[in-house]
């Protein structure tokens, strides 16, 4: 047995689509990597056979699901141990939603003394700072107080007044927050200052697990955490589409083939308004993370409110209907989707052209007049045949 995540929630996933990560889930960029991985042979010189091997579980509250491409299924075992072990300890020090960890701590003290963090903590923290810089405000992780009003109003019914949003605006913004690198620490500079790093810390714990997995000796996988994801290394064209179907030990397992023939990772990318898929897109090696709100939403005296808010006016994003970013790793993935969406289509794809390995596909309007938008390196949008549209896979 390799750890007790195949009891909590398995999964035979075959599909890698993107929807926008759950409420509570959505630094600068360096080029987009692009892995080729050596061909791995047997001794005798003839590639080795691998499968595809796929778990699931509940994490983050939402589901990760991590697909990797080994020889053995223990060698798949220990990397699966290794990434989902990485999630849990990103999701104890960085929830909003427990009672203990740094984030707790943080938002319960750090108004009234420096409390100290761990590494990873102030690492997230770090960029979380920079993203503020570099989006004027856009992204802003102090952006608790905001989420609390909004979710009080939804339980009420009750939209907030506006003296009460600037009164809450007030506790907002990153120049409240000192984060000191000599002692690691985090100080507020005054009261009801509350960090919520969901649209970070899920991007940040997706590299972790890719890291971790990569560590254990696996060369290629998908690691999928509510949406947002990370590929790496290229996989083999004939496991392409083909489901993990059958237990092998304590996971779900392909048939196996021949290591070569690598291909990019094939991508759907979800139709902000309707069930279906725009299309599919194809990357070596990267992160992808999309943010919406046309099915995250409450209604407040019937109006359909965004759970994504605009950390500089307080009020939630109309528009645009959904945000997909591509970068070099799922941490700037992840911030980048939340900030294009307050940003908007134009400001936000001015952002993206000047990074350098981030794109970004904008979908704005609504169903009778959908709007649609790229950044000038996008990759193109594949259409899909009947049978790939049926399994959310291309080849």
């Amino acid at each position: 047995m390799h750890g007790d995540y195949r009891k909590r929630r398995l999964g035979r996933r075959q599909d890698y689509f993107l929807r926008p990560a759950p409420p509570t889930a959505r630094a600068a960029a360096t080029l987009l990597i692009l892995l080729f991985p050596i061909l791995a042979c047997t001794p005798d010189g003839r590639p080795s056979r691998v499968a595809k091997y796929v778990a699931s579980r509940d994490v983050m509250s939402t589901v990760a699901s991590i697909t990797l491409v080994a020889d053995t299924p223990e060698e798949a075992g220990r990397a699966m141990d290794a990434a989902f072990a990485a999630l849990d300890s990103v999701e104890a020090w960085m929830s909003a939603y427990r009672s203990e960890g740094d984030l707790a701590r943080v938002n319960a003290m750090a108004a009234r003394r420096p409390v100290p963090v761990g590494k990873e903590t102030f690492d997230v923290l770090r960029a979380a700072e920079r993203f503020t810089a570099l989006t004027g405000g856009a992204f802003d992780v102090t952006v608790g107080p905001l989420i609390v009003i909004w979710r009080d109003g939804a339980s009420s019914q009750r939209l907030p007044h506006e003296t009460e949003l600037r009164a809450v605006r007030g506790r907002v913004g990153m120049s409240l927050v000192s984060l000191d690198a000599a002692t690691q620490s985090v100080t507020f500079a005054r009261s009801g200052v509350r960090i919520d790093l969901g649209g970070i810390a899920k991007g940040y714990a997706i590299d972790q697990a890719v890291d971790a997995a990569r560590a254990a000796g696996v060369e290629a996988g998908l690691i999928e955490v509510g949406g947002d994801l990370r590929c790496f290394g290229r996989i083999p064209r004939a496991l392409v589409g083909l489901t993990a179907d059958r237990m092998e030990g304590d996971l779900w397992r392909s048939p196996d083939t021949v290591f070569e023939d690598l291909q990019p990772w094939p991508l759907g990318i979800q139709d902000p308004f309707e069930e279906d898929l725009l299309g599919k897109i194809r990357i070596p090696e990267g992160a992808v993370a999309t943010s919406g709100h046309y099915r995250r939403f409450s209604l407040i005296e019937g109006h359909r409110i965004s759970h994504i808010l605009d950390p500089r006016s307080g009020w939630p994003v109309t528009d645009p209907a959904s945000v997909t970013v591509i970068a070099p790793d799922a941490l700037t993935a992840d911030a980048l989707a939340t900030a294009l969406s307050v940003l908007g289509a134009e400001k936000g794809l001015a952002l993206a052209d000047s990074l350098p390995g981030v794109e970004a596909l904008i979908v704005g309007g609504d169903a009778a007049a959908p709007r649609r938008a790229a950044s000038a390196g996008f990759p193109p949008l594949e259409p899909l045949g009947a049978a790939n549209a049926q399994n959310r896979e291309g080849s």
